[in-house]
């Protein structure tokens, strides 16, 4: 019985070290596939676009301060135009990376004239180009098992963000959304490094 045992075990470790392994060569495959101009394209924005500022105290902006676990710091946000009406709407994160996981970090936006909450999320957001109600699409990836991930797309429903799709995303298929997505490590000449005091 212990042999039968013993070989079943060490059956069951080789299938989930080959599963492993193929997943890792099939990342190393990522260049053979095709079909990178589907995925719509976008930015993830750089810790040189976030920034610690005071915010006015109105709206939700206790509660959400309160939500993402902040207690005397100043709020961590990246401010970002995501409907080009020249306000810049408010994304916060949790402090010092406090709330964050191997999954991501948890997400609040923010109306900039209400200081409202209009989006929650997890993961690690990229705001896409591709717009719908005026409002500039917004997806977040996250870690979902070791060869896998989610992707969550949310778009403007005329008072909040709201979850369109979910998708789980191997190797391959985040190494194609990452292809469409530019990185903005450096603000621009004439664009602000945050947003407006």
């Amino acid at each position: 019985m212990r042999f039968k045992t013993g070989v079943f075990i060490l059956i069951v470790f080789i299938l989930m070290t080959a599963t492993g392994y193929s997943a890792i060569a099939a990342a190393d495959n990522c260049e053979e596939l095709r079909g990178d101009e589907k995925i719509l394209p976008g930015e993830i924005y750089g810790s040189r676009y976030w920034r610690s500022q005071k915010l006015p105290l109105r709206g939700d902006l206790n509660k959400a301060l309160s939500d993402l676990d902040y207690r005397d710091e100043l709020p961590f946000a990246l401010f970002i135009d995501l409907n080009d009406d020249g306000k810049q709407e408010i994304l916060l994160t949790s402090p010092d990376g406090r709330l964050c996981g191997n999954a991501g970090c948890p997400y609040l936006l923010l109306d900039p004239i209400t200081m409202e909450r209009i989006g929650e999320f997890f993961g690690h957001p990229a705001i896409l180009d591709e717009r719908i109600n005026g409002f500039r699409i917004i997806q977040i990836y996250s870690r979902y098992r070791v060869s896998a991930s989610s992707l969550d797309t949310y778009v403007y429903d005329g008072k909040a963000y709201r979850l369109v799709s979910h998708t789980i995303v191997d190797y391959c298929g985040l190494e194609q959304w990452q292809r469409r997505m530019r990185i903005r490590k450096e603000p621009e000449r004439n664009e602000p490094s945050g947003g407006k005091k």
